[in-house]
């Protein structure tokens, strides 16, 4: 039964991706959005540990670090746009932690959260990958999450490495 729940939010993922592409402006990289490569099951064993704040594609990082560019297309830091993150964690409550925190992607109040959700069981979060930084709070029990990333094409005018080559 478990695995039927997988199945079907990772065909959750992948179709979002086909209509959130199709329901943008033709102007708009989401436009070209292609489904992900690939799905991220993790699973983190509780013990208070969490994920430190960090941004799934520093678009205006360091596009020279090898972390960023190389690898499988689709599967790099700098082909991420958007950020899918879904939940199997029934009854969960407040002091089990392990929120995600979004923080503001607005100049000036970047160290504003303007999100803090329980990782609840059929809970699904979308973010620009560029622009939230995020963070896992310390969790106090075992807590799956499934990640995956939407890209854009590398020939698209806004991937970053068509902006460096540029």
């Amino acid at each position: 039964d478990d695995f039927r729940d997988l199945d079907q939010m990772c065909k959750l993922i992948k179709g979002l991706a086909s209509a959130i592409s199709r329901h943008a402006d033709s102007s708009d990289e989401l436009a070209w959005l292609c489904p992900p490569n690939f799905l991220q099951l993790a699973c983190f064993a509780g013990q208070g540990r969490g994920y430190v704040r960090h941004l799934d594609n520093p678009a205006h990082g360091n596009p020279d670090n090898p972390q960023f560019s190389e690898g499988v297309v689709g599967s790099r830091v700098c082909d991420r746009r958007v950020t899918a993150i879904a939940y199997f964690n029934d009854e969960w409550r407040e002091e089990d932690g392990g929120c995600l925190r979004l923080f503001s992607p607005e100049a000036g109040r970047e160290q504003e959260a303007v999100a803090t959700l329980l990782p609840r069981a059929g809970r699904m979060v979308l973010f620009d990958s560029t622009r939230f930084f995020h963070e896992v709070q310390p969790a106090f029990r075992e807590r799956w999450a499934l990640s995956a990333w939407m890209t854009i094409p590398e020939n698209h005018p806004a991937h970053p490495l068509t902006q460096k080559s540029s």
